[in-house]
């Protein structure tokens, strides 16, 4: 009983040290935000950051962001899952804190129980409260996961990997009652923080290592079956309270452009290399991004902050000494035997392409993800577990004081060398000037959509030259805001016809996108030029401006304004034209069955919004009715209510993405709703005054959390009431 309650004591007692680290470094990035740039963009700003700006926006005025109409011109953006919403400290610090200190607060706090998780797992197997510490800042901060500082969604849903494990294998050892409805919490909460892959192999993860753990615990064959069928029950339960946001994402998935299988040839772009091994020992044995130095990322080749797992000399030196003693003395073989099997395995995974396991890649869910190389994830936290396994021991077995002083000043040396080389690589720049206006923001009005074009490489040009050491190359980066990339217009309230996303875009804006950008023309590489199709397709759309990198040659979009920085030159263009109406009646309205229909219509010219392809109406084509007037319009929110006379028949349309969970009402009556223009959510009016209504309806949303919400109260029933399993 004393030990116990000493353990606990000095549980809390490192738990509190891992506190204090944190705020150390809570305050030190204080009045700063990430800004570390990548290949085309910086993930950090161009992503992360403005989905949580986005989303503290949202939560502070006491809505969920379940669509935007800044993102691809309409967009599911909760239902995509990466900002993160059902979170809980997002939910939490992005409601009541300014947003610098939540967005900081949040990685900071996912660090926290990446060590607390990590510490309580290798406490639970016995090993020195003090090389847990040690050993789980090394985990925090190798560079599987501090190179991935500016994927927050992924920090965040791997927060809570160590923390399940510790849970699920106390289980195992306790048969705690409570502790099935923990780990049950917790897996929906790694959902919840918004990274798919990251759920799949996390949970894979922890489910091989458990069925390890039965293994080695000699338990009879019908205990270990049972054990996994309840492992098995707790991870579906996860997933059932999860279904707010799985039955949401599930909806996306089937009108998305990227299939839930994808091509091998997708699935396995971006592995980790045999040649990327030395990475775990050094850091920049094939040159430094910040630099300027590392090779162009390729299909084949991978990205440095995807296939940098390193760990440092000094681990792997008390490693190669520990692993001596504990196969001299037969300390813990098995557990370390497996648990270098297992780093070996997820090793094999990241190697995607590269792998003997190569063919697993063409199966599902193997198949559902690219970036193999995220496998290190798991690969690093056997690999660390290990290591405190078998370097306890060789603290265990050190009989002179001096000795164990020696192996904890090498530990703490090697977090010296992690801590340092991550504060050297990433890029913190002032709140103020990440969060700044630019001067195109100021230019394009909030109502209407534009499309950027050329960032991709003025941006690479300094990435792959230059990197970011010197502060000329940061100015050009903070130039390049004026391009408004997707989706850091979000930070500035702007409608962009594109998303950055690397999961689901709806399928049709995406067809259409690509549509424009096939079709944009160069002349000798200096000029684009937009033929009259082009300029009716980007008609339909809505575009109304245009940033590039190039001028650009056309009758319509006329010159605003040419933005200069060094060599770099961003030029914005606008069609006085196009508006930002909400809607369009069309004089001519053509049936269309297929997409190539489309296609052939836009080849023709015969595409405008007065000439307009709608799918599965009940007649070939029509001459629309043109007389109506309109007495209120009023957008609320997302949905919009319009009260108007029409003298007859009319059909009607909202320039508004179309989406299953759209609804028309007319007169408090759902009518049906006909896609238009691909994109546009199309009508038929009758004759008369209306009162109508576009309405966004969460209905999956709403169904899972009523499932969910049923669900737990029948998990607690059932956990509580029956006998120890």
């Amino acid at each position: 009983m004393e030990k116990k309650r000493s353990s606990k004591i000095n549980n809390f007692l490192f738990i509190g040290i891992y506190f204090l680290l944190y705020c150390i470094i809570f305050f030190t990035i204080k009045n700063k935000l990430l800004f570390t740039p990548d290949f085309g963009e910086s993930d950090a700003y161009h992503l992360n950051l403005s989905l949580k700006y986005f989303l503290a926006q949202n939560l502070r005025q006491g809505k969920i962001p379940f669509w935007t109409n800044q993102l691809q011109g309409g967009y599911p953006l909760f239902s995509e899952g990466q900002i993160g919403t059902l979170f809980l400290p997002n939910l939490l610090f992005f409601k009541f804190l300014n947003f610098p200190d939540a967005y900081n607060l949040v990685f900071v706090f996912s660090l926290f129980l990446i060590s607390s998780g990590f510490y309580l797992l290798l406490r639970e197997f016995k090993v020195k409260a003090l090389i847990s510490l040690l050993l789980s800042l090394i985990f925090t901060f190798s560079g599987t996961i501090s190179l991935r500082w500016v994927h927050i969604n992924l920090i965040q849903s791997f927060s809570l990997t160590p923390l399940l494990c510790y849970v699920l294998i106390k289980y195992f050892n306790s048969k705690k009652k409570s502790l099935p409805l923990i780990a049950t919490l917790v897996i929906s909460q790694i959902i919840f923080a918004g990274h798919l892959q990251i759920v799949f192999i996390s949970l894979f993860a922890l489910f091989l290592f458990c069925v390890v753990y039965l293994i080695l615990k000699k338990k009879s064959l019908s205990e270990i079956s049972i054990n996994i069928v309840f492992l098995f029950f707790i991870i579906i339960s996860g997933f059932i309270l999860s279904l707010s946001q799985i039955l949401p994402t599930f909806l996306l998935t089937q009108n998305s452009s990227r299939l839930l299988s994808l091509d091998y040839n997708i699935a396995t772009s971006f592995p980790f290399t045999w040649a990327h091994l030395i990475s775990y020992f050094t850091l920049y044995y094939f040159g430094s991004p910040k630099l300027g130095t590392y090779p162009p990322y390729s299909n084949d080749w991978g990205i440095f902050w995807e296939n940098t797992p390193y760990l440092g000399w000094p681990l792997f030196l008390l490693m190669f000494t520990s692993l001596i003693i504990t196969i001299k003395k037969n300390f813990s073989k098995k557990l370390v035997f497996f648990g270098l099997l297992l780093t070996i395995f997820f090793i094999f995974l990241a190697l995607g392409k590269n792998s003997p396991f190569y063919f697993i890649f063409s199966f599902f869910p193997f198949n559902s993800f690219r970036t193999p190389s995220k496998y290190l994830l798991a690969a690093n936290f056997f690999l660390v577990f290990t290591a405190g396994i078998i370097i306890n021991n060789l603290y265990l077995s050190l009989k002179h004081q001096l000795s164990k002083i020696i192996l904890i000043i090498l530990l703490l040396f090697n977090i010296v060398i992690l801590i340092k080389f991550t504060f050297n690589y990433q890029l913190f720049l002032n709140k103020d000037i990440v969060l700044s206006t630019p001067k195109s923001s100021n230019i394009i009005d909030n109502n209407s959509l534009y499309l950027t074009l050329g960032q991709g490489n003025d941006w690479n040009d300094v990435f792959l030259n230059k990197g970011w050491l010197t502060e000329n190359s940061i100015n050009n980066y903070l130039f390049f805001k004026n391009y408004l990339y997707q989706n850091s217009n979000l930070l500035f309230g702007k409608k962009i016809f594109n998303i950055n996303t690397g999961t689901f875009k709806l399928r049709r804006p995406e067809y259409l996108k690509d549509l424009v950008e096939k079709n944009i023309s160069l002349e000798d590489k200096k000029t684009i030029i937009i033929d009259r199709k082009l300029q009716n397709l980007l008609e339909i759309i809505g575009i109304r401006y245009i940033i590039s990198s190039l001028p650009i040659q056309d009758d319509a979009y006329k010159l605003l304004t040419s933005l200069q920085n060094n060599k770099y030159k961003i030029f914005i263009y606008k069609d006085s034209q196009i508006g930002s109406e909400l809607f369009y009646v069309p004089k001519k309205i053509k049936k269309i069955t297929f997409l190539n229909e489309f296609t052939e219509n836009y080849q023709d010219d015969k595409i405008s919004l007065s000439h307009s392809l709608i799918e599965d109406i009940p007649f070939a084509a029509i001459t629309n009715n043109e007389k109506y007037s309109l007495s209120h319009i009023e957008t609320y929110g997302n949905n919009l209510k319009i009260k108007g006379s029409f003298k007859n028949k009319t059909f009607f349309v909202l320039q508004q993405n179309y989406y299953p969970e759209w609804s028309v009402y007319i007169d408090g009556k759902r009518t049906s709703i006909y896609k238009t223009n691909l994109i546009h959510i199309g009508f038929f009016i009758p004759k008369g005054t209306h009162d109508i209504e576009l309405r966004y309806e969460n209905f999956y949303f709403k169904l899972g959390l009523v499932i969910s919400f049923m669900y737990l109260l029948l998990f607690i029933f059932i956990l509580f009431k029956l006998k120890r399993l």
